[in-house]
């Protein structure tokens, strides 16, 4: 889903108003958003959605998310789903494309299935098929997250999960760095071609 928005961008994006009469009509009681936007204008009155959860999994436009937020949304929102068969679950980020597309796909990959128009469970073995079903689903040219390190991450975290492993930040500390000059010939910098 694109941004719930509120000011003029409702004109080209999800007005805020219809979005909530939507859910309301359709799903009371029965959603929840998931808001991936860190942008500080991406914001909304959260109170209009009558007290439903909005959870916030913020990270950067064109960007991969910290890798731990990936196992924690995945959580989350299956947790959500499983806890009412009438429960439903909006993500969403600016467009509702890359950021909404990662982690889609990285839930896709977490639970390996998912549910056709016609009702009937379909497979996902793996993250490929997970960013081609997506992208199928999503948009008319196919192309669904397009970014390399958002679609990476989606191979990543498909490693982690077929490997039940959980993942360790690593750090490392910086011990010296070392600048070398450019040479400089009568009182210019060479030109290096």
């Amino acid at each position: 889903m694109g941004f719930p928005a509120e000011t003029l961008e409702r004109i080209y994006r999800n007005n805020i108003n219809e979005v909530v009469k939507f859910f309301e009509e359709k799903h009371k009681d029965h959603y929840k958003i998931y808001n991936l936007c860190s942008e500080t204008k991406r914001r909304y009155d959260i109170s209009k959605f009558k007290g439903m959860v909005v959870e916030q999994y913020s990270f950067q436009d064109h960007n991969p998310p910290p890798f731990y937020m990936l196992r924690e949304f995945c959580e989350s929102l299956h947790k959500w789903l499983i806890s009412d068969a009438n429960n439903v679950a909006a993500i969403h980020c600016k467009a509702g494309k890359g950021r909404t597309g990662l982690m889609i796909c990285a839930y896709l990959v977490y639970t390996g299935k998912c549910i056709d128009e016609q009702g009937k469970f379909i497979t996902i073995d793996n993250s490929d098929a997970a960013l081609d079903y997506y992208g199928r689903q999503r948009t008319r040219d196919l192309k669904g997250v397009t970014i390399p390190s958002q679609k990476r991450y989606v191979h990543y975290f498909e490693y982690l999960v077929k490997h039940n492993l959980e993942y360790r930040p690593s750090h490392l500390r910086l011990t010296s760095l070392i600048l070398t000059s450019i040479p400089v010939n009568n009182g210019g910098a060479y030109t290096l071609i």
